[in-house]
Parts: structure tokens; sequence; C-alpha cells
């Protein structure tokens, strides 16, 4: 199964610690969540992980040799690589550039996908694997977040993102998705493109679920319990403190 991290952004929920750092690196519990997503998807079953690069992207090729470093057997034993985006034209680009490069190896992968400022509570397992699912949490500010349409209490039949007006359910689809095969991935994003109403605008991986969800009527929902991502993180790390924490460890791994 192929593990993604798109980490290319530059990240502006972090503050200051983006003008440092990309938003990946941010710490949590003392390790950057890059390392803690890298160690998710390879629990969840990843044999190959893919992690999407353009912001600083020499600073998290150099936290994987820290990672590599710390936790070997996971490293060697895990095709684990990044890929660059060389526009920052959205996330469905940024999937679509890892696409291209298993389109003609192996278009029936598993593909298993986390936002880099994500981290979820337990790994994937066996019984997860439906044809395809997204995981949801609740949100109050339904202006932010991309909301789902839910059907029969587990299905999600739409996606809107950013919605003015407040959608039926208070439930957002949370930065972890699934899918059986690659190939149904590259068809939803070419599709995405397609229609795309607004060249100039990002396209969201988000239109591309969509589209999955309408060929295939419905998307089963998980959960995978509790979520952090970098900007809860920020409230008991500090800005300042992650600064140190990474700046630490990039000086460690210079030493290597």
């Amino acid at each position: 199964m192929l593990g993604i991290i798109p980490a290319a952004g530059k990240g502006t929920r972090v503050g200051d610690f983006c003008e440092h750092y990309p938003k990946v690196l941010f710490p949590y519990v003392g390790e950057p969540i890059l390392f803690w997503n890298i160690n998710w998807l390879i629990a969840s079953g990843c044999n190959k992980i893919a992690i999407v690069v353009n912001y600083k992207k020499e600073l998290i090729e150099k936290m994987l040799v820290i990672y590599a470093a710390k936790y070997p057997d996971n490293y060697w034993e895990t095709d684990i690589y990044t890929v660059e985006q060389e526009e920052l034209n959205g996330t469905a680009y940024s999937i679509a550039v890892v696409l291209k490069d298993i389109r003609i190896s192996n278009p029936y992968d598993k593909v298993l996908m986390v936002f880099g400022d994500l981290i979820a509570e337990r790994a994937l397992e066996h019984s997860d694997m439906w044809l395809n699912f997204v995981s949801v949490e609740e949100v109050d500010d339904y202006k932010r977040w991309v909301m789902v349409d839910i059907e029969n209490d587990n299905d999600v039949k739409a996606f809107i993102t950013k919605p003015q007006e407040r959608p039926l359910t208070r439930m957002s689809w949370s930065g972890i998705f699934y899918v059986a095969h690659a190939s149904y991935l590259t068809e939803a994003i070419e599709i995405a493109e397609r229609l795309h109403k607004e060249p100039l605008k990002e396209t969201c991986i988000s239109e591309a679920l969509a589209h999955i969800a309408f060929k295939a009527k419905v998307i089963p929902i998980i959960n995978f319990g509790t979520y952090e991502d970098c900007v809860n993180s920020v409230g008991t790390t500090g800005i300042d403190n992650a600064q140190k924490i990474v700046y630490n460890l990039i000086r460690e791994g210079d030493e290597l």
C-alpha cells in the first residue's frame, strides 16, 4: 500500500514557526509531526511512503536522515521518498504528482493519505479497508472546512468545501482518505481538473473525493479516535519552544 503525506505548503496557521520551518516539522510530544505520520502509515500497512515537498524541502529531506537514525527498522524496511510539487496549486495536484510515479508500475496500488499537519489516534486496521473511505470529525466553524453530507449514519454522499450556509451536519472531512485502487484517484483528479469552474483557483483533493462519492454513490466514514494537529499543538508546545526543538534536531542531524 502506498502512503502519501502532502507537505509542500508553507502553512499559515502556525504563525512564525513556518517562517523558518515547514509545518510538517512542528513537534508533537517532542517529535516532528512528520515522524508520527510516517510511523502511522507504516503501522497501517504502507510499504512505501511518498512525501510531497516544496517549501523548504531541504529541511524535510534532512529530517528524513534523522528519522532513519531514530527508526532504522521502519526506514530500511519501507520505501520512503520525497516527490517535489513544483507549483503550489492545490492538494489534488499534490497527490497527482505522486500518482504519476506509480501509474505505470502499479495502478492498482491501495492508497492511504494523511495530511502533514494531522495525527490520528489509532492506525488503520484490516477491517477498515472498505472499497474507499474518508475520516470525519465534528467541527463548529463550518466555513473553514470541507463539510460532508452523510446518509445512513455512516456514508458520505457529498463534500461541500467551506460552505457559506450552515450544512445539514457538523461533520467535516478530517484529512485522511483511503482508496482501494490508485487508478480511481487518478481518474477522479483528472475529472476534477477538467470540470473546475475557476482554473486559477487551487484544485482541492476534496473535489476528487466528491467525484468518487458521486460515482460510487457513497463513501463509508471511519473514526480514528482523537485527532491532533499542529494548530492544537501550538497552544501546548509554544512557537518558541517548537523552534528550539526542531533546531536542536537539525543540529543533531548535521552530526550524523
